[in-house]
C-alpha cells in the first residue's frame, strides 16, 4: 500500500475556496439544527427603545419591581398558531410576558426530562424567563392567538432559534 502525501499551499486559491466551503458547511449545519416554527403567523406591533429604568409599584400585598442596568428594547408582537402549529424550540434573551387571547397554549420546557405539558387557556398567561429553551404548541382544534411583550437589551433579537433538546418525542 502506497501512502500519498499531498502538500497544501495555503496561498493557493483552491485552499481558500475549500476553507470557505468548510466554513459555509459548518454554518449550514448549525442552521439545520434549529427547529423552525410551523403553522405560525406573527405580526410585530411595535419596537421601542427605552432607557435604563427602576420601576416599583405596590398595591396592598401585591408588589412588583422591574429594573434594568442599560438601554432596552420593548417589543410587542401578536402571534397566531394554527391547529397543529408550533413555535419551534427557541429562547428569548430577556423576559417575555405572554397573554393567551384565544385557544389553548401548550408549553414545554427544554430542561424538563419528562416533557411535561403546561396548558394555558384563553384569558391566562405566563412569564418566560430569558434564556430558557422552550416550545409553544397548539395541540387544540382551534387557532391559538397570543400577545407577547419582550424586554431585551438594546438591539438584541427577541428570539433565538435552538435545536431540539431531545427531551420530547416531537
Amino acid at each position: 500500500m502506497k501512502l500519498r502525501i499531498i502538500k497544501i499551499d495555503r496561498n493557493n486559491s483552491t485552499w481558500s475556496k475549500l476553507a470557505l466551503l468548510s466554513v459555509l458547511g459548518a454554518v449550514a449545519s448549525v442552521v439545520a439544527l434549529a427547529t423552525p416554527g410551523t403553522g405560525i403567523l406573527s405580526n410585530s406591533i411595535s419596537r421601542a427603545a427605552i432607557d435604563a429604568f427602576d420601576a416599583e409599584s405596590q398595591n396592598g400585598d401585591w408588589h412588583i419591581h422591574l429594573d434594568t442596568n442599560g438601554q432596552s428594547d420593548l417589543i410587542t408582537q401578536s402571534i397566531t398558531l394554527l391547529p397543529g402549529g408550533s413555535s419551534g424550540w427557541h429562547n428569548h434573551p430577556g423576559p417575555a410576558i405572554l397573554s393567551v387571547r384565544a385557544g389553548t397554549l401548550t408549553f414545554y420546557e427544554g430542561n424538563d426530562p419528562d416533557c411535561t405539558p403546561h396548558v394555558f387557556a384563553a384569558g391566562t398567561g405566563l412569564i418566560e424567563r430569558g434564556g430558557d429553551v422552550h416550545i409553544a404548541r397548539n395541540e387544540g382544534a382551534n387557532a391559538l392567538s397570543i400577545d407577547v411583550t419582550y424586554i431585551v437589551s438594546r438591539d438584541a433579537p427577541q428570539r433565538v432559534d435552538e435545536p431540539s433538546p431531545g427531551n420530547c418525542p416531537f
